[in-house]
């Protein structure tokens, strides 16, 4: 949370970031996002999904550029 509290000083955004672990919606987002990934096979981070394939991992960009734009 240190790096989170000195990026947000660093561009002047006040967040308080204790009061926002805390927020009910957040908190019910993240459990119900968590729920969703977790049923469709996410198993890391970054995840994408696109037509239901998974590309999992940041050097999986290229490959999921190239099914978007229907090249692969």
């Amino acid at each position: 949370m240190a790096t989170l509290k000195k990026i947000s000083n660093k561009i002047n955004l006040e967040i308080d970031f204790n009061k926002e672990l805390q927020n009910e919606k957040i908190n019910s987002n993240y459990a119900k996002n968590t729920t969703e990934a977790i049923s469709k096979g996410v198993f890391g981070a970054p995840t994408y999904i696109f037509n239901n394939e998974i590309f999992w991992g940041q050097d999986r960009l290229d490959l999921l550029e190239a099914k978007i734009n229907k090249k692969i």
